[in-house]
């Protein structure tokens, strides 16, 4: 009894460690295209900019979009709720039409939705909601601190972040070995707006939920802004981390009742 006892509370200790250290990463994409606002039959330049599936080209629906946020307690971001593998997204901006693209293992051919060469996509933030005095905050790659942090009740935000990567190559940033041409934007030859970048973060500093709208804007003028698209983010103890916090708790009373009884 006495080695069970001790082996349950050894377990409890290590599955609570694992989930309270881990630090959630970027997973599911987001795709910006292009959608006919004009009604002209084909997509084209003046086109609006949307959310759009990467498939059909269909433009996804604002609110649609759930992601869960869960305190980080070690590296950069501890201290703050930051969305789970599960739920967080890497915005996209779609490949236009200048052929094949690189996706980081393989050349895709281009999707008719992607906006038009030349457009230079930005994501900004337009609104945010959310408890009363909370704040968030968005993260550029290898940032060690906020390089945005805006409070609820935000309306008309301006802070924006970049989904054409205009220093890459074509393609995601991940360095395709059969090519070296850069995505040059706002030259006589103009490029490929498709791209991402990666180990972007947002996280908020208070529990509760949150609706942050965002619009699709081209830098260039080529395409119209989007609509606003709106996403829900909650910031919520993982279950998993409560259930297991619950067995570190047993570990805990087996530890202490063993010892009474010494």
């Amino acid at each position: 009894m006495k080695h069970v006892s001790k082996t349950l509370t050894m377990a409890a200790f290590a599955l609570a460690s694992a989930v309270l250290s881990a630090t959630p990463a970027h997973a599911g994409h987001t795709y910006a295209g292009i959608i006919d606002s004009n009604n002209s039959g084909t997509l084209d330049a003046g086109d609006a900019l949307a959310f759009v599936s990467n498939t059909t080209g269909v433009a996804v629906a604002s609110g649609s979009l759930s992601v869960q946020a869960v305190l980080a307690t070690t590296g950069t971001y501890a201290g703050n709720y930051i969305p789970t593998s599960a739920t967080s997204i890497t915005w996209t901006a779609l490949q236009g039409s200048s052929g094949l693209v690189w996706n980081g293992t393989a050349y895709l051919a281009a999707n008719a939705w992607g906006a038009s060469l030349g457009s230079n996509i930005e994501l900004r933030i337009d609104s945010i909601t959310g408890p009363a005095g909370a704040s968030f905050s968005y993260w550029e790659a290898g940032a060690t601190a906020p390089t945005y942090t805006a409070s609820t009740g935000l309306t008309g935000g301006t802070f924006a972040f970049s989904l054409t990567d205009a220093a890459a190559t074509i393609g995601d940033g991940n360095n395709p070995p059969t090519t070296t041409t850069t995505n040059v934007i706002g030259t006589s030859n103009p490029q490929d707006p498709y791209g991402h970048i990666h180990g972007r973060q947002f996280s908020f500093d208070t529990l509760g939920t949150y609706t942050v709208s965002y619009v699709l804007h081209d830098v260039s003028g080529i395409q119209a802004d989007s609509s606003a698209f709106t996403v829900t983010y909650t910031a919520t103890p993982e279950p998993a981390t409560i259930s297991l916090l619950g067995l570190a708790g047993l570990g805990f009373a087996l530890m202490r009742r063993r010892s009474l009884k010494a």
